[in-house]
């Protein structure tokens, strides 16, 4: 019964805007998963075509800048990396919403992208035209890894950045207590001093 209260209470006092955030990041992490299995259950035709029409678009830009043309298989294997790096960056974003401790539990996410890189490659085993390696795996797994390094520095430099501005604060509230309690501390021996008894040579004079 005291675990039930304390868990209840500690649901009780969630931010609304963590509760927003858990919503948000959980909806497009399984947004990501759902678009990374969708491309892979389209037949060799139409990713191939659609990997093309990319490649062009790349191209070009690449044209621009006087860099060489990329293969159609390389943009493959970048879009697949990409792909898994977006999972990553969201798989430890959805990590840090849930938990404050989210270094130590790295491992959850890390568990949760292998996952979804095995997954993706064995349903690409089924579809017509498509094939599936270990190669991909840990390409689609390194992607996993990227996306989760970005996250975990960006939060940790929010944390340093938020610890820093919380001491600033605490810097500032202890020095304006002290400041008011040395102001007390003239006021009272102000007082004291005036309400000391006149001296009877100060009397006799006077």
């Amino acid at each position: 019964m005291e675990y039930m209260d304390e868990t209840t209470l500690a649901h009780k006092h969630t931010s609304p805007w963590l509760i927003a955030f858990r919503i948000i990041f959980t909806i497009a992490l399984v947004w990501c998963i759902l678009f990374i299995f969708h491309n892979s259950l389209e037949i060799s035709s139409i990713s191939s075509a659609r990997s093309h029409e990319v490649m062009q678009k790349i191209n070009a830009i690449l044209a621009h800048l006087n860099i060489g043309p990329l293969s159609e298989h390389v943009v493959r294997k970048l879009a697949h990396f990409s792909e898994f790096t977006l999972e990553g960056f969201l798989l430890m974003l959805c990590l840090r919403v849930y938990t404050r401790r989210f270094v130590r539990h790295v491992s959850w996410p890390m568990l949760g992208g292998m996952a979804t890189a095995l997954l993706d490659e064995t349903i690409q085993l089924y579809v017509p035209g498509r094939t599936s390696s270990v190669r991909d795996v840990w390409i689609d797994f390194g992607g996993v890894i990227a996306g989760l390094f970005v996250a975990l520095l960006l939060l940790l430099i929010v944390r340093g950045l938020t610890s820093f501005h919380a001491m600033k604060k605490e810097n500032r509230r202890l020095r304006a207590e002290r400041a008011e309690l040395l102001r007390q501390q003239r006021a009272d021996r102000i007082n004291t001093a005036d309400d000391r008894p006149e001296s009877p040579d100060r009397r006799e004079y006077l």
